[in-house]
């Protein structure tokens, strides 16, 4: 299936247009090169950031490990809740409203659910900020206990990063 798209009059590739060009959803020759999808504007992308190898790693641009634990507050439990679609495994704020009222501090909060859900990053970033494994839940859990409880493959790295920080 074909489609048709205008192209003013710019410059792409160094070649005046001045027609429509006639692209379709798979690839086409246009004007020498081989495009695919749509027709571009001829725009080129660069980023002055590098990532990888060469560039910062996420530790050394502040991204991981920036936060203290006394930085987590309430509505980064929130946030977390609703990210990891929690709301909607619990049908309610319930269990975030009585953990918050238990007092148990934000990143213990943090650092239970991610275990639960053996979400590693996460965990490793609360470990790193001094988030206490120990701290029962409202149930009388703590984090090694419910290590992959929602996600029993990543159980055994859950416990290794807990055991590793603890």
């Amino acid at each position: 299936m074909a489609f048709r798209a205008a192209i003013s009059s710019r410059c792409i590739a160094g070649h005046q247009i001045n027609k429509s060009a006639l692209a379709t959803r798979h690839s086409q020759t246009f004007l020498g090169a081989s495009i695919r999808g749509r027709v571009s504007n001829g725009v080129k992308v660069s980023a002055w950031f590098k990532f990888g190898k060469n560039g910062a790693n996420a530790e050394d641009a502040g991204i991981i490990g920036a936060q203290g634990r006394d930085e987590f507050d309430k509505d980064d439990v929130e946030q977390y809740f609703n990210y990891m679609g929690l709301l909607a495994v619990e049908g309610s704020y319930d269990t975030m409203y009585d953990m918050l009222k238990a007092e148990i501090h934000p990143s213990e909060i943090l650092l239970l659910w991610a275990c639960a859900e053996g979400d590693l990053p996460k965990v490793e970033e609360l470990l790193m900020a001094g988030a206490d494994p120990k701290v029962k839940d409202t149930k009388g859990k703590d984090s090694f206990e419910l290590a992959g409880k929602n996600a029993e493959v990543k159980k055994e790295e859950v416990l290794a990063l807990l055991n590793a920080n603890y």
